[in-house]
């Protein structure tokens, strides 16, 4: 398991490289398309996301 977070208010970004790729594309791009329409989403909607792309967040 393995995580990223920002402590500060300052802006942050970060190159992920995948090698060899796994399907994570549509992960990313489905979470820049809500940023860029500025949503998220809450609740179950949130979680189906995590589901499609078997991606499991962890509390702080």
């Amino acid at each position: 398991m393995h995580g990223f977070r920002n402590d500060t208010d300052d802006p942050t970004s970060f190159l992920i490289l995948y090698t060899p790729g796994i399907a994570r594309v549509k992960f990313f791009a489905e979470i820049a398309d809500l940023a860029n329409g500025g949503r998220t989403l809450q609740g179950h909607a949130r979680t189906a996301l995590y589901a499609r792309h078997d991606q499991v967040m962890v509390d702080d």
